[in-house]
């Protein structure tokens, strides 16, 4: 891993931009990118969320924010360079943090020849390492001689940055050490953000949950997360399979449903039946909380006003874009706004809202959807066998 690559990466989340940090630090745009690719790819996680040309921190990445802004910081005075310092001079004079690791192996035995042994390495190769390292950083390291080699002045106190990079890079990379082992010896599945704890989609993930521990040997990770996340992570191999709401999927995946439930229109300030024109009249005086367009819960929505309203009901609503239920839910509650539900979900008691049940066209239908390899197709039959 170069040092260069983590300053790049630190560079980028700072300024929440690719480009933003290949204007500050004067590197091409395309080397910024492949660094933070890079960096990703070690430490085995998403730093970043990428959607519609602009960038945003992953969870992951505001999590370990600090603590690489502290190794890009170290990664800098290994160059001797202050955090405001333009990388110019570095972006030809690579430096890897395992050439440092054993450049200070080298400084600690006291000897080339003492360190290749326990490393395990060609002593000419070690000494290319160590001549190309003082090289590239413009200083001499140690004084050599006929009794082995004496840490200067500049190679002890480049020996405390190095310790520190280590330790912090170690734990990083234990961390992510501890990330992999879980992917290789478990399975993920990603699944619709549940209505409420006692909606079916909670139900059946709670039972996926506790029956694979009973059954299979390997873990199982379950996350919830929007249509479009969800999506992205089964791209980037984060899930291996995902339960989604949505009725429209690429050929490129395999699609198995599972589930179908009803739905329905709440309000307060609804009509006794669907059927007339009270229903647009209700639709035109309250706000519509609907969801993303990805959300097969926003599809069956969008269909059902378009049977029973006309297509012209879009330009005589007021429309709000929730992908939450309980916030829509919240909303229709207490601030008269007008939704699409699932006619499963269990309202507070007391709740002055009208329920209005969709007719049986309308369906929630919840489908796994992975991708066509063998692992995945597997994992789906399963869970299938968990149901």
């Amino acid at each position: 891993m170069r040092l260069l690559t983590i300053i790049l990466g630190d560079l980028v989340l700072r300024e929440n931009g690719v480009r933003a940090a290949a204007r500050i630090s004067g590197a091409p745009v395309s080397t910024v990118a492949s660094a933070l690719t890079r960096l990703e790819a070690e430490l085995s996680l998403q730093l970043v969320r990428r959607g519609g040309g602009d960038l945003a921190l992953s969870v992951q990445g505001e999590q370990l924010r600090n603590s690489l802004e502290r190794l890009s910081t170290l990664c800098r005075r290994v160059y001797r360079l202050s955090p405001d310092d333009s990388l110019g001079a570095i972006l030809t004079t690579p430096v890897t943090l395992e050439a440092l690791f054993r450049l200070a192996g080298v400084l600690r035995a006291g000897s080339i020849r003492k360190a290749a042994l326990e490393m395990q390495l060609g002593q000419p190769q070690l000494t290319r390492t160590i001549t190309q390292i003082e090289q590239r950083l413009g200083r001499v390291l140690m004084e050599r001689g006929s009794h082995g080699v004496t840490p200067t002045a500049e190679g002890l106190a480049l020996i405390e940055v190095i310790d520190e990079l280590q330790d912090r890079w170690s734990h990083l990379s234990r961390t992510s050490d501890n990330r992999f082992e879980r992917g290789v010896r478990g399975r993920s599945l990603g699944s619709v953000i549940p209505s409420g704890s006692q909606s079916e989609i909670a139900e059946v993930m709670a039972r996926i949950s506790v029956r694979w521990l009973q059954r299979f040997p390997m873990p199982l990770f379950i996350a919830s997360a929007t249509a479009e996340e969800l999506m992205t992570g089964l791209d980037e191999g984060r899930y291996d399979a995902v339960l989604l709401d949505s009725g429209t999927v690429e050929d490129r995946y395999r699609c198995v449903p599972m589930l179908a439930g009803r739905l329905a229109l709440y309000g307060k300030d609804l009509p006794d039946t669907l059927a007339g024109p009270e229903l647009m009249e209700a639709l035109s005086r309250a706000p519509l909380a609907l969801q993303s367009l990805r959300s097969g819960l926003r599809q069956k929505t969008t269909q059902f006003l378009d049977d029973f309203c006309g297509p012209d009901w879009r330009w005589k609503i007021r429309l709000m874009e929730i992908d939450s239920v309980p916030v829509t839910l919240n909303a229709v509650l207490y601030q008269g706004a007008i939704s699409v539900l699932p006619a499963s979900l269990r309202l507070p008691a007391g709740a002055c809202v009208k329920r209005l049940l969709l007719p049986a066209d309308y369906l929630q239908t919840l489908s796994l959807i992975s991708r066509h390899d063998a692992r995945s197709q597997r994992f789906v039959e399963q869970i299938q066998e968990l149901f």
